[in-house]
């Protein structure tokens, strides 16, 4: 339910995404796409029914259980107070520096990092304010691809890239 309302956000839903497959919520602004998302990370949990992955009730995961198998790609990027290096890193922590620059690679990240004034050890400074909007989305597509979790969700990741980087 709507917090501020008495309405349903989701009624009568039933998905199923087939392993290793690529599947696309889409629908009109307001239609619940966002609110698919928040229920698989357990933002909140649905009154009625469940949701699973791997044939796993989700509810019955540890946070970090559940953290471990997916990934989100949000339409807001949250950079940290950091280097570029360690805000990608941040998704795997352990990652070698060739694993990260392949992520990197992947997202389309390269020719801007070449650009900064200390490349990979650039600072990001708070919120990654000398970044454009597309390239910190690379950025939290970059994190994606290291995390290499079973479920990735993108959730308007591309709202600010441009034409030829979405197709």
């Amino acid at each position: 339910r709507y917090e501020e309302g008495d309405g349903h956000a989701l009624n009568h839903v039933s998905l199923t995404f087939p392993a290793a497959s690529m599947s696309a919520l889409v629908g009109a602004s307001g239609a619940g796409k966002t609110t698919v998302t928040k229920l698989l990370m357990r933002y909140a949990d649905p009154q009625q029914g469940q949701i699973s992955i791997g044939g796993v009730d989700i509810r019955r995961l540890t946070p970090e259980q559940l953290n471990s198998l997916i990934s989100v790609v949000f339409q807001d990027v949250w950079l940290f107070d950091d280097t570029l290096l360690a805000n990608i890193r941040i998704a795997r922590p352990q990652a070698t520096r060739q694993e990260v620059e392949e992520a990197a690679r992947a997202a389309q990240c390269l020719e801007f990092i070449s650009r900064l004034p200390q490349g990979w050890l650039t600072p990001m400074g708070e919120m990654g304010g000398q970044l454009s909007g597309g390239e910190r989305q690379r950025i939290s597509i970059a994190r994606a691809l290291l995390k290499n979790a079973p479920v990735v969700i993108l959730d308007e990741p591309t709202a600010a890239l441009d034409i030829e980087s979405e197709l």
